[in-house]
């Protein structure tokens, strides 16, 4: 099941998205994905600190959105304004 289109959030001018691509990233991982309308994409797994882009590979945002087998909008949660849902959604 590719990505869910109604899933996606903007942020700063970018559609961010959380997903889980077995054949890219991990079968046990959800990570970060977000880009813009220039074609630029970055994948960020927070747990582990580590990141893939459109600059290191030339897979594209309709190759990830088709890989994916889970998708779900981002948490987006201000560590300022609610610090314990951010603990409670990292722990």
């Amino acid at each position: 099941m590719p990505a869910n289109p109604d899933h996606y959030r903007t942020r700063g001018g970018n559609l961010a998205i959380v997903l889980c691509c077995p054949t890219i990233v991990s079968p046990s991982r959800l990570v970060y994905f977000d880009h813009n309308a220039e074609g630029s994409w970055v994948f960020r797994d927070f747990i582990i600190a580590r990141r893939l882009d459109n600059e290191t590979s030339g897979l594209t945002v309709a190759d990830i959105e088709q890989a994916a087998i889970h998708s779900e909008p981002p948490p987006w949660c201000s560590v300022v304004e609610s610090p314990q849902a951010v603990l409670a959604f990292v722990s």
